[in-house]
């Protein structure tokens, strides 16, 4: 609170406009292209936002959150962020087509695909894309990747079906 934030903004797959209403004005996400933004809340509480602009089949789904908190409880949350990783990244990119047990949506089920398991083919896939999959995990770090593979194994994946 009452502390300028900067904002580094890109994009992987088409141009979005963010909007965040109580925080200022949209910010554009250009692929490609790094863009910035800055804001100052003068208020503890939640901002709620959305790519204000069409941006294509989820455009509904692309909601921004800003949780304006105190130093201290920052600070707390900090310690404690390592321990999301991996289900921060299946939440904000895989189960937005895949569902949250990966039992399919708008992707195919994943939930018995051996592949969660196999962190070199999934690296591959999910940093460079295939056919109809985009590259989700373009500029995701190492140690993000990993914290997917883990969550993958641990919550997601359910073993291979049995045919009959």
């Amino acid at each position: 609170m009452n502390r300028t934030v900067r904002v580094d903004i890109t994009s992987q797959d088409v141009d979005h406009s963010w909007w965040v209403p109580e925080l200022g004005g949209k910010f554009d996400a250009i692929p490609g292209h790094r863009t910035h933004t800055w804001f100052k809340a003068d208020q503890l509480g939640t901002y709620r936002g959305r790519c204000g602009e069409f941006c294509g089949v989820f455009h509904a789904e692309m909601k921004a959150v800003v949780d304006v908190q105190t130093r201290a409880e920052y600070t707390a949350w900090l310690s404690s962020a390592a321990s999301d990783l991996g289900r921060s990244e299946w939440q904000g990119a895989c189960a937005k087509c895949h569902g949250p047990q990966g039992e399919g949506g708008y992707g195919p089920k994943i939930s018995n695909n051996a592949l969660l398991t196999q962190a070199q083919g999934l690296e591959q896939l999910i940093r460079n894309g295939r056919n109809k999959m985009p590259p989700v995990a373009r500029g995701w770090s190492d140690e993000q990747v990993r914290s997917l593979v883990a969550y993958l194994k641990q919550k997601v994946y359910k073993g291979t079906s049995s045919g009959g």
